[in-house]
């Protein structure tokens, strides 16, 4: 979670000085997507209501002071992005055996086309399909999907 609000303060603050109010509305429904699955802190609600204020400000102020704050919302400080949190650790690449999904691994964003290649071998499922198949061809976009061309 910490990914996702540093990564959406971040991208509010830039959206918001160059006028691009809908990418601010996106970001911010990205976000609350993400709040709605996890349990989070009051403060980390309080940082997403001061990031919806400039685009709601009534709501955003109603729900300021539903969370119990006596300060009204517009006089409180931007959130500051942490840039530590604003590079992913890890991401998901698909597996695709001729271009269907077949499954998803985790690997470090800058993770070489031949570790992700071992990684996705490994996973059962593919081990399966490719049991009695051979790989013609590997299409790797890197950060986001492997695909093995199979016959």
């Amino acid at each position: 979670m910490h990914y996702k609000m540093n990564q959406t303060i971040d991208g509010v603050s830039k959206d918001l000085e160059s006028f691009s109010f809908n990418t601010v509305i996106s970001k911010l429904m990205e976000l609350n997507n993400a709040i709605e699955k996890e349990n989070i802190s009051k403060e980390s609600f309080s940082t997403f209501l001061k990031l919806l204020f400039p685009a709601c400000p009534h709501i955003a102020e109603e729900l300021w002071e539903k969370l119990g704050f006596d300060e009204k919302i517009k006089n409180q400080e931007w959130p500051k992005a942490d840039k530590n949190y604003l590079v992913e650790k890890e991401v998901n690449i698909a597996i695709q055996i001729n271009g269907k999904t077949k499954g998803l691994i985790k690997v470090a964003p800058s993770a070489p086309q031949s570790q992700v290649e071992e990684g996705a071998k490994k996973d059962k499922r593919l081990q399966e399909i490719l049991e009695d198949k051979s790989v013609k061809k590997i299409i790797y976009v890197a950060g986001r999907i492997i695909n093995f061309v199979v016959e």
